[in-house]
């Protein structure tokens, strides 16, 4: 009988704590705002996932397909917490996925790096029309662009 109460007393203390360790994200505002707030906003295809290169992150590699700001070159690499609970973003290998990131720096000496979230509002692109007409044209990455790469 001790051994169910202490129970039922566990499970109603898990009912009232919130969980603060979960990444909670508000619905994301419209595309044209956060393209405002944004660093940088481009369409790219997962070329690699990285998550070994820092300490509780991963670094995900895209081959940029159309940018909207901030990315002149054919690649660039963008942080993400490797937790879902720190919001964490999650990508595929080989897919294409509207990316919408920020500066971060590292302390004063490290230059700052794109990093995105859960709650960045990112998107597979087959998923993004409306986000996409809202964004307007983009501007097309091409060969010619490998002379002046964004990473």
């Amino acid at each position: 009988m001790a051994r169910r109460g202490g129970l039922l007393a566990l499970v109603a203390l898990l009912a009232v704590v919130p969980d603060a360790a979960a990444c909670s994200c508000v619905d994301p505002d419209p595309a044209s705002e956060r393209l405002e707030e944004a660093d940088a906003v481009f369409a790219g295809r997962v070329t690699q996932i990285n998550e070994h290169a820092v300490p509780y992150t991963v670094v995900i590699t895209f081959e940029v397909t159309r940018a909207w700001k901030g990315v002149t070159g054919p690649s660039v690499s963008v942080r993400t917490a490797k937790s879902g609970t720190a919001c964490g973003a999650w990508f595929l290998l080989g897919r294409e996925y509207l990316v919408f990131s920020a500066f971060e720096s590292e302390g004063e000496e490290a230059p700052p790096l794109l990093h995105t979230s859960a709650c960045s509002g990112n998107n597979l692109v087959e998923d993004a029309q409306f986000d996409l007409w809202e964004l307007g044209p983009s501007t097309p990455i091409t060969d010619e662009d490998a002379d002046h790469p964004s990473d």
